[in-house]
């Protein structure tokens, strides 16, 4: 499906020799990280199916829960003694081939991460906590990455906050401005203001979709602006999402990266899945912002109120009826830079 980068425990490796073990019954394991607070190991059944085993003390685990089954892993305690008494031991099972890569993926994930713990019951809560997260991502996003609408749209998102990286206001608001990967009505939130990042495909009648009626409802708002791009898409040609991904993480300051990145995991962009996005480029035709006031061309939760019975509201806007609520970037950031003044 995709090339993986294995990080330290070299996981595909260990799979490979737990493999070419003659099992009969049961399974065999070899451990994984071993400077981690908690005993990480790699299984593999006798019938096959890929296995990680974690397990740490009791009272380690204290009242975290270890999460439900879903699509493509079992999630379950092992009684095995072995480990010793106290020992709470639980194992994810891959019980759907599909997610073959994303196991693995997962895998290298949780055990780095629980690595980098100070104790036992920290890293047991964060790797449960890193387990959710994922389960969380296979039900929102496809095994087969981003679907193109999404792609242009996390393009949009990423060439704003650039734009703030470059003007230095990230470095003021945080990265929680930047709300689009957590399915808030508005892609960027500040102080009383937001931005709604929006891609259209150059071509005459140009039109913005708006998805709900809550996405250009501004009542909370002093400021609120629409960051409009229009793009052509071009095979080997242009600036593809994983390189303006890497543009914006080389600029993001070492306090911002980890938020950076979760915020990146929500929006469904892993780097597993990098040589999807590799063919398909992206040329700025175009590039404005459209202040959102009385007048502008919108839909609202507070309109739809006056027609019982309707919601969940999707419509396009024409750039062209945008055009007189035209504001220059300057103007745009002038006004963040008071608010975080």
């Amino acid at each position: 499906m995709w090339n993986r980068t294995l990080l330290g425990s070299n996981l595909e490796a260990t799979w490979t020799a737990l493999e070419a073990s003659a099992l009969q019954e049961g399974y065999v394991q070899r451990g994984l990280y071993p400077d981690s607070p908690l005993d990480l190991f790699a299984g593999l059944q006798s019938t096959g199916s890929r296995m990680f085993i974690f397990a740490c003390n009791q009272s380690a685990a204290g009242d975290v829960r270890l999460p439900a089954s879903s699509d493509g892993l079992d999630i379950r305690r092992l009684q095995n003694r072995d480990y010793g008494e106290n020992k709470m031991v639980c194992c994810i099972t891959l019980s759907d081939l599909r997610y073959r890569d994303f196991f693995n993926v997962l895998i290298e994930d949780v055990c780095t991460r629980a690595s980098g713990c100070a104790g036992e019951a920290e890293a047991y809560q964060t790797l449960v906590g890193r387990i959710l997260e994922w389960q969380q991502f296979f039900a929102r996003h496809s095994l087969d990455g981003l679907s193109e609408e999404k792609r242009r749209g996390l393009f949009g998102e990423l060439s704003f906050l650039r734009h703030l990286v470059r003007a230095g206001i990230l470095q003021q608001t945080g990265i929680g401005c930047w709300r689009g990967p957590f399915l808030a009505d508005q892609d960027f939130q500040f102080r009383k203001m937001a931005v709604e990042a929006k891609v259209s495909l150059s071509a005459q009648n140009q039109e913005i979709t708006i998805s709900s009626e809550r996405q250009l409802d501004s009542r909370n708002y002093d400021h609120f602006f629409v960051f409009h791009m229009a793009l052509t898409v071009r095979r080997q040609n242009g600036e593809t999402l994983n390189q303006i991904v890497d543009s914006v993480r080389a600029m993001i300051p070492a306090a911002l990266q980890r938020d950076f990145e979760a915020a990146l995991f929500q929006a469904g962009y892993i780097d597993a899945q990098r040589d999807l996005y590799e063919d398909s480029g992206y040329v700025i035709r175009e590039e404005n912002y459209f202040e959102v006031k009385e007048g502008f061309p919108r839909i609202t939760e507070e309109q739809t109120r006056l027609v019982p019975g309707v919601g969940k509201v999707k419509y396009a806007i024409s750039v062209t009826a945008c055009k007189k609520f035209l504001v220059t970037q300057d103007q745009v950031f002038s006004l963040l830079r008071g608010l975080y003044a």
